[in-house]
């Protein structure tokens, strides 16, 4: 099966070595990666770990976040973020389903590397928009079927 970040990339060999094994990411950008593939999955342990105040603040929205139909992931910009780098940028587009409307949320996140891992500080949020999906569409998650066959609420 394909990774849900969009990597092109088997999941077992992309986002999961991160979640199961708490592998290191290698970049900022594999971090948020590995982060919307936690949404995908509703795994709200790891994306709390994977947030630089993880154990200080813990928001309500990330259990609310991860109950959404996530159906894409653009990666628009990465800014630093390698391995060898204390800091790094990425902003990206990711596409949820929410009571049969289409959203992105469009955000320019900042990451931390400390005791060599990554973690995600915070993010400038763009202003997002949405639209009604049409029940005979094709579904915006990709898998080729009718929106009503698929992820319609």
């Amino acid at each position: 099966m394909n990774c849900y970040c969009g990597s092109a990339k088997q999941f077992e060999r992309c986002c999961q070595p991160i979640h199961g094994a708490h592998a290191a990411a290698e970049t900022a950008e594999a971090l948020m990666r590995a982060r919307y593939s936690a949404y995908c999955l509703g795994d709200n342990e790891f994306i709390r770990r994977s947030w630089l105040t993880a154990y200080q603040q813990q928001p309500e929205a990330v259990s609310e976040a991860a109950k959404l139909k996530w159906c894409g992931l653009t990666i628009v910009s990465t800014q630093a973020g390698q391995k060898e780098q204390c800091e790094g940028q990425v902003e990206f587009k990711a596409w949820f389903i929410e009571e049969n409307r289409l959203y992105c949320l469009h955000e320019n996140s900042r990451f931390v590397h400390q005791r060599g891992l990554w973690f995600y500080q915070d993010g400038e949020i763009f202003e997002q928009g949405s639209k009604a999906i049409s029940s005979n569409t094709l579904c915006p998650c990709g898998s080729g079927k009718k929106f009503k066959r698929c992820c319609r609420s």
